[in-house]
C-alpha cells in the first residue's frame, strides 16, 4: 500500500496546490482526506466498509469498494463506481472520478468506459 503521505495535503503547502488525488485502494487516505475535507462544517461517520459525510442537507457516501452516493437538492448520485477521489480542500471541492480517461480498454475488458466526474461541492 502506498505510503498514506503522499496522499494528504496540508494547508501551508508551499506552492499553493491542496488538491490530491485519493485512490479508492488506499482507504486510510480516503478516510483521512474526507475527515479534513469536512473540517467543523459537517460530520463524517465511518464503519468497516463505507464513510458519510453530511453538511446541512447534504450528503456523500463512499463505500470501500468505490460504490459512491451523494446529493443534495435538486441532485442525486447514486451507484457510481469510482476509481479516485479528487479532493480540492482550498476550494470545497471533492471529485469522484471513474472509468478509464478517453474510454481506454483495461486488460481483460471488452471495451473501455468513457470517464466520469461527479463533482460534489461543500455547501
Amino acid at each position: 500500500m502506498p505510503a498514506l503521505e503522499r496522499y494528504v495535503t496540508s494547508s501551508s503547502d508551499p506552492e499553493g496546490t491542496d488538491t490530491i488525488e485519493v485512490p479508492i485502494e488506499n482507504w486510510e487516505a480516503v478516510l483521512v482526506n474526507l475527515e479534513r475535507f469536512a473540517g467543523e462544517r459537517g460530520a463524517v461517520s465511518t464503519t468497516e466498509e463505507k464513510a458519510s459525510y453530511e453538511v446541512g442537507n447534504a450528503r456523500f457516501e463512499i463505500q470501500r469498494s468505490g460504490v459512491v452516493s451523494a446529493g443534495m437538492p435538486l441532485h442525486d448520485l447514486d451507484g457510481m463506481e469510482a476509481a479516485v477521489l479528487r479532493f480540492d480542500h482550498a476550494n470545497g471541492a471533492l471529485t469522484v472520478l471513474a472509468g478509464t480517461e478517453g474510454g481506454d480498454a483495461k486488460e481483460g475488458d471488452d471495451e473501455g468506459t468513457e470517464r466520469f466526474e461527479y463533482t460534489f461541492r461543500r455547501p
